[in-house]
């Protein structure tokens, strides 16, 4: 429903870490409609630089109000910004009123 928030779950693991043992990445939360995925929208996006950790999780709360119903696809993009790859998940959803 779009009157309540759409909550999406992440784990990130094998992040390369850099000389100062560190690792970052940026997960990219989009949503397209799926009868025109070319055209998808940011919903939200979160940078994270971790120290001496490889892996975490991520939970995050997407609005979706501002989103017609109907069927779309949900995309997590997650780029490993110290090694630069990107890796992208998704999933079919329907929105209802």
């Amino acid at each position: 429903s779009r009157a309540k928030p759409l909550y999406a779950y992440l784990q990130v693991y094998n992040l390369v870490k850099d000389a100062n043992r560190s690792a970052a990445y940026t997960a990219k939360f989009t949503i397209a409609p799926r009868d025109n995925p070319d055209e998808p929208t940011v919903l939200a996006e979160v940078k994270r630089d971790l120290s001496d950790e490889t892996t975490r999780s991520e939970f995050q709360m997407l609005d979706i109000r501002g989103v017609s119903p109907g069927k779309y696809i949900l995309s997590v993009a997650v780029t490993d910004r110290k090694r630069v790859e990107t890796v992208i998940r998704s999933r079919e959803i329907e929105i209802t009123k």
